[in-house]
């Protein structure tokens, strides 16, 4: 069987946002946890978008303290970025990655669009969405959770219904295909978890891995306690036929 490194592409330092900040999530604090877990390497990263709690002086100060921490956990610097509308909601990231030296983005397609109403629509915005992320933004690596958020959209009565079996299979090919196309990783979040048994996610994992593109596994945390929690997620993989070579990292010179 082969052996997975413990990683986690997608953690938040969030003592330094503006608003709801947790003074423990520096930068310091989230590498001696990571090393306390044997994390192998990690992604840490805060939000980059037109929030006003996440202007980018925030993402300037985490790259400071950043530049300061040594880890046996090999980290990484980034930030997660939004598609709103018809593209990055900060027209100059990709000036920002590499005057503040980042090793990679992460983008997402948060919330639902504007006028969206039905699951039908909100199906066609996402869908749109993740492409224009995959084709539109090469500075992008890593294409963040993608789907998993519509759950709590139909709880909240944002859309009628949700599962992930109405996600069209065509939608689901093109979007794996072109990503792996333009070497773009394709996160599995610790979101999944809930529906890790749903045959039709269980599909797509498939899809996945018969399209050949690079992965990451996720944590998304916002949080010490839920730092490093990967091991279900290349568990998962492992079943659906990856190999630990699939998981997507930087490369630094």
């Amino acid at each position: 069987m082969a052996t997975w490194p413990l990683s986690d592409m997608h953690t938040h330092a969030t003592a330094y946002r503006l608003a709801g900040a947790r003074p423990e999530m520096t930068v310091a604090s989230m590498a001696r946890h990571l090393e306390s877990l044997g994390c192998d390497y990690a992604g840490i990263v805060e939000h980059l978008d037109s929030a006003p709690k996440h202007p980018i002086r925030c993402l300037e100060d985490l790259v400071a303290e950043f530049r300061t921490v040594s880890s046996s956990c090999a980290l990484y610097v980034g930030a997660e970025l939004d598609f709103e509308g018809d593209g990055i909601s900060v027209p100059s990231a990709p000036r920002l990655k590499e005057s503040l030296g980042l090793d990679y983005y992460l983008a997402a397609a948060h919330g639902v669009g504007e006028g969206i109403t039905s699951t039908r629509a909100y199906i066609e915005d996402h869908h749109r969405r993740l492409m224009g992320i995959v084709e539109d933004c090469p500075y992008v690596d890593i294409v963040a959770h993608p789907w998993v958020e519509a759950g709590k959209f139909a709880e909240r009565g944002l859309i009628e219904a949700w599962d992930w079996s109405l996600i069209p299979e065509r939608y689901l090919r093109e979007f794996v295909e072109a990503a792996a196309g333009c070497g773009k990783a394709i996160e599995v979040s610790r979101k999944v978890l809930p529906i890790a048994d749903d045959p039709a996610f269980r599909a797509y994992l498939g899809l996945l891995c018969d399209v050949g593109g690079p992965v990451t596994v996720a944590s998304d945390a916002h949080s010490l306690t839920g730092l490093g929690v990967t091991t279900p997620l290349t568990d998962l993989l492992g079943e659906a036929g990856f190999g630990p070579e699939r998981l997507w990292r930087p490369e630094r010179p």
